[in-house]
């Protein structure tokens, strides 16, 4: 008999209070507290990007080295698409990304605040 484990991750829903931009991360305040914040370096951004340039959709294979990135990336431009809970950004190397709010609450990867580590439920 075969078996199939799945580990599954729920989340609580957070909307994105706020998104600042600095010189190299983008600092995101989510409506969970005012601790509630999360950081994404412009490199990690676009070293992760999801698309289908980027990230092969059947095997999830990068496509792209990470060191083909430059080191000083930057948004040209970005916005919050409101319908669909995404950042889009345009990149300084001419490439455009578009992260799901969900997918980014998913990989934070810098400390978490109470509040948000307790909607990460396994």
């Amino acid at each position: 008999m075969l078996f199939q484990i799945w580990q599954h991750y729920s989340f609580a829903v957070f909307a994105m209070a706020s998104l600042e931009r600095s010189s190299n991360h983008f600092e995101i305040k989510w409506n969970a507290g005012e601790d509630s914040v999360s950081i994404f370096h412009y490199i990690w951004l676009r070293d992760n990007c999801p698309c289908e340039k980027c990230i092969q959709p059947h095997s999830l294979q990068r496509l792209r080295s990470s060191s083909t990135i430059p080191l000083d990336i930057i948004p040209s431009s970005y916005t919050i698409v409101d319908v669909e809970d995404k950042l889009v950004v345009q990149w300084s190397d001419e490439h455009a990304s578009s992260y799901s709010l969900s997918w980014l609450l998913q990989h934070a990867y810098t400390k978490e605040s109470p509040s948000l580590r307790r909607a990460r439920i396994k």
